[in-house]
């Protein structure tokens, strides 16, 4: 699940970053691109921690424990619609 949030955000951002370019580029026309996409997947994870870390201090639940040990798909669910919603937040930052 958390693969597939991950995904999808990568998708979408990939898809906004190319609507200025002109008709027929693709994500391998430049290095600025893929040091922007480099950019927004380091700083998803980077909040990703700080959101787990709050999760750990304030309920007292470890997800990855939740997702790789207990394999509670919820959990799961959580945390790829979380991965999702910061690339949305990035997205919209870029639009």
């Amino acid at each position: 699940m958390t693969l597939l949030g991950l995904l999808g955000g990568v998708l979408v951002l990939n898809h906004q970053m190319l609507v200025p370019l002109p008709w027929g580029e693709h994500m391998f026309s430049g290095w600025q691109h893929w040091a922007f996409l480099l950019l927004g997947l380091v700083a998803v994870f980077v909040l990703r921690g700080l959101i787990y870390v709050l999760l750990r201090g304030l309920v007292g639940v470890s997800i990855r424990q939740e997702v790789l040990v207990r394999r509670n798909p919820a959990w799961g669910i959580i945390d790829a619609g979380l991965i999702f919603g910061l690339f949305l937040i990035l997205i919209a930052l870029i639009a």
